[in-house]
């Protein structure tokens, strides 16, 4: 699970995480760092479990905040299929003009509940173990 970075020559592995509100793991994939946030996608979605009190457990969120890596639109689209509702910021380094049609759906204020994810991330970087990538097998983490 170890992916080489040709430019700067170093070799490491990449997180794929699913966070709930409050900031704790719901699934969890391990890459190697050379791989795109948005083709890892798919099998972190197909990894989530999210408990229930009594009963079988939770495959599918409800709505799913991420950043602008998984602004596509095969992802917009499977969502859209499945019924999670999407809030993705629209990648500009993507677009090339401006786009006709109906905008996407996004609000600013509802999206700072991504800073959940965001230190969720921040605390697994935290531990020395886990910062410099001593642990390179996903049956590690």
């Amino acid at each position: 699970m170890i992916g080489y970075d040709g430019y700067h020559r170093v070799r490491g592995s990449k997180i794929s995480l699913l966070v709930e509100r409050h900031g704790r793991p719901i699934a969890c994939v391990i890459v190697p760092a050379n791989v795109h946030d948005a083709t890892v996608y798919e099998s972190t979605l197909a990894a989530c479990q999210i408990p229930r009190p009594r009963g079988r457990s939770i495959t599918r969120p409800r709505e799913i905040l991420a950043d602008a890596a998984y602004d596509t639109k095969a992802i917009r689209y499977r969502n859209r299929r499945r019924g999670i509702k999407t809030m993705i910021p629209i990648n500009r380094r993507k677009r090339k003009k401006s786009r006709k049609g109906r905008r996407y759906r996004f609000d600013p204020v509802r999206y700072t509940l991504r800073g959940a994810a965001e230190r969720c991330f921040s605390w697994l970087k935290s531990y020395r173990k886990l910062a410099p990538r001593y642990e390179r097998l996903e049956r590690s983490w």
